[in-house]
């Protein structure tokens, strides 16, 4: 049985249950997976133990995010089904290390100062029929490294890293859509089709500024200019359009909605 069989309990099956039939957990199967078992691929970083990013990606174009992986956090999640689900599922599993679905652990530094965590999940084989967020996975298995922020790092840190950027690179388009909808009410054209939230306490200016920083600070900088190329945003209430200007200018971060023309 997998470590993380406790991550498949978040959700249950929609179905109602009979009264005389309590729901049945699946038979977990033991062994490792290979790439072609793999159907949804989860990973979390937590620091001081706070989420600070969740990302899912199922092989039947479900995506699920939330955060930019550091502090502070950035309360905006989305469950959103892709259209490019057989580019975005084959692009991202590409790109995890065949490396990591040879383990199956969770291990922790014997002294924490200030804890840092990477987990990445990998489940398949559904017995229920549903491959997205209610499926009821065989088969689990996965890693999670709990260390400190500063170091000394565990060996697999890098490649547990590599599949955390990835998961962010390859969701980095359907995240700029929700956050510019959740904190400006500005829908994307052609905007993936599903659920956003943003924290209770979460104010929209401070959230995008957080955001933003995040952006240009971590490894996605250079990508910016590709992540808002052909976006263009609309106001439900006018029709108006906008395309979105990201730069640094004296100094100092601009954004800028320019109205599309």
């Amino acid at each position: 049985m997998g470590i993380f069989d406790f991550l498949n309990k978040k959700r249950t099956s929609p179905e109602p249950q009979k009264p005389d039939q309590p729901p049945q957990s699946p038979q977990t199967e033991t062994g490792l997976m290979s790439k072609a078992d793999v159907e949804q691929v989860l990973v979390r970083v937590t620091i001081d133990n706070e989420d600070v990013l969740l990302v899912k990606i199922y092989k039947n174009g479900t995506v699920v995010r939330a955060g930019m992986a550091g502090l502070p956090m950035v309360q905006v999640s989305t469950l959103s089904q892709v259209s490019n689900a057989a580019e975005t599922w084959d692009g991202f599993m590409e790109t995890v290390p065949q490396r990591l679905l040879e383990e199956d652990t969770r291990q922790e530094a014997p002294k924490i100062t200030r804890p840092f965590s990477y987990t990445v999940a990998f489940f398949g084989d559904s017995a229920n029929g549903d491959t997205g967020e209610y499926a009821a996975w065989r088969r689990t298995q996965g890693i999670e490294i709990v260390g400190n922020l500063e170091g000394p790092y565990h060996p697999l840190h890098g490649l547990l890293e590599q599949v955390v950027v990835s998961s962010m690179r390859f969701t980095n388009s359907l995240y700029l859509d929700i956050m510019v909808f959740a904190c400006f009410d500005l829908k994307a054209r052609n905007m993936a089709q599903g659920m956003m939230s943003m924290g209770k306490d979460a104010k929209r200016e401070t959230t995008w500024n957080d955001y933003m920083v995040h952006l240009v600070q971590g490894p996605f900088a250079k990508d910016i200019a590709e992540l808002t190329a052909g976006k263009v945003f609309e106001n439900p209430s006018n029709g108006h359009s906008f395309k979105l200007a990201i730069g640094q200018r004296d100094g100092r971060l601009r954004y800028e909605f320019i109205p599309a023309i």
